[in-house]
């Protein structure tokens, strides 16, 4: 299907019935670009989840992972790649709505999902943990799937240098990556990506396996793990203040708690003027009773 505009072709990719695979114009150059090493279907294939912001260091923890779950072939579901990969196939989004690049984008990574799911194959799915959907699409669909999710810790400091650094290997070949787009990314982590899916929306009991790293570490260093839960408990653990917006204590991780002595003044002001509230109510309702009474 060759389409006039990106908009009518997000319009198709979201249309119902979805469109089979292999229908449109770019599925099959991206099987081919994100198949690593000619996948094969698995009798128990594996799914490993990368959670972290661009430049946190994904890439080297991937490679340690597919080498201890033993996986040498596998579909690469990355949205970067999958964005590059249709710029570099003739995709324009040169003065596109951002809203219409994103939607392509993440309507092909869902068909990449598909595509793998349908065939068994092994995945790698590397995610900034912005797109809920996708996430929970992913757990989804590799249903008898061994699951591995793994998130990266590191400083915005680190980060940033880590972009810059590839942003200049990559010139010509890959997208540059703005710094703010990495800042708002970070900032999301901050502010609750992570969070959503180790506290507020817990995947523990989803997946087989989740591992935290810390990636604050010279480049090309091994990334240190500091949490592991496997099949159910937390088989290693180490304290550590400051995931991004969570903590680690005791083999516990637990949302920080945000404000200091202000905040509980201002909580405390809001708690007692409500009380106040409450009483003028009732006291109200008290003589109103006692009125109504005297009258009868």
């Amino acid at each position: 299907m060759a389409s006039k505009t990106n908009k009518d072709l997000l319009k198709y990719l979201k249309s119902t019935p979805k469109p089979e695979l292999g229908s449109i114009e770019y599925d099959l150059m991206l099987q081919s670009n994100l198949s690593v090493n000619n996948p094969i279907s698995q009798d128990s294939p594996t799914i490993i989840i990368l959670c972290g912001p661009s430049g946190s260091g994904k890439s080297t923890i991937k490679s340690s992972l597919l080498s201890e779950n033993n996986i040498t072939n596998y579909i690469n579901v990355d949205p970067d790649d999958i964005r590059s990969l249709l710029t570099e196939y003739g995709m324009n989004f040169e003065g596109e709505d951002p809203k219409v690049m994103a939607g392509i984008t993440n309507q092909f990574n869902s068909r990449m999902m598909l595509y793998a799911t349908a065939n068994r194959f092994n995945i790698v799915f590397d995610t900034t943990g912005r797109n809920m959907h996708a996430m929970k699409e992913a757990l989804t669909l590799t249903d008898g799937y061994f699951k591995v999710f793994a998130a990266v810790y590191i400083t915005w400091e680190n980060c940033q240098a880590r972009i810059i650094a590839r942003n200049a290997q990559n010139i010509g070949k890959r997208k540059e990556l703005p710094l703010e787009i990495a800042r708002e990314i970070y900032d999301g982590f901050l502010t609750g990506t992570l969070s959503n899916y180790l506290v507020k929306y817990p995947i523990q009991g989803k997946v087989d396996i989740i591992k935290l790293f810390d990636n604050n570490v010279p480049m090309g260093t091994e990334a240190r793990l500091i949490y592991e839960y496997k099949t159910g408990s937390v088989v290693y653990s180490e304290n550590f203040e400051g995931f991004y917006d969570l903590n680690i204590i005791d083999g516990n991780i637990v949302p920080i708690v945000k404000g200091g002595k202000k905040s509980r003044k201002k909580r405390r002001k809001r708690e007692r003027k409500t009380k106040r509230s409450i009483g003028k109510k009732r006291k109200r309702k008290r003589k109103t009773r006692k009125r109504n009474s005297s009258k009868s």
